[in-house]
């Protein structure tokens, strides 16, 4: 197993997201995590961590992508719904060239801070 970063490195991130981002919309678009090329690895260990919500009744699902060429995107896996403080470690695979993070939120004015963190295996 050995470590990847999955944005540009900096002191102890190996993971999407400023060590934990707060988002309130649905990551579409210009929301949807930075790709990553993953060379050859095509299984991932990956972390979904939530440190903090907020709203009523919010909700959080989070869907790795993968793609062969940076351009068409499909859907590998997700992760559990989250409603709360919480972690869980999924594999994720086999997986394309490049990989990404989609995730939806959603409940009344909703808020999660969460980083997607992971492994190369």
């Amino acid at each position: 197993m050995h470590n990847i970063r999955l944005k540009p490195p900096r002191l102890n991130d190996v993971g999407w997201g400023e060590p934990y981002d707060t988002h309130n919309s649905t990551g579409t678009g210009a929301a949807v995590g930075p790709q990553l090329e993953i060379e050859r690895c095509g299984t991932l260990r990956l972390q979904l961590v939530v440190v903090a919500i907020g709203g009523t009744l919010p909700t959080l699902d989070v869907v790795v992508q993968h793609s062969p060429d940076g351009a068409t995107w499909a859907d590998v896996a997700a992760f559990a719904q989250k409603t709360g403080v919480s972690s869980e470690w999924k594999v994720f695979g086999p997986c394309h060239r490049f990989v990404r993070p989609k995730w939806t939120i959603a409940g009344t004015s909703p808020a999660f801070q969460f980083s997607v963190l992971g492994q190369g295996v």
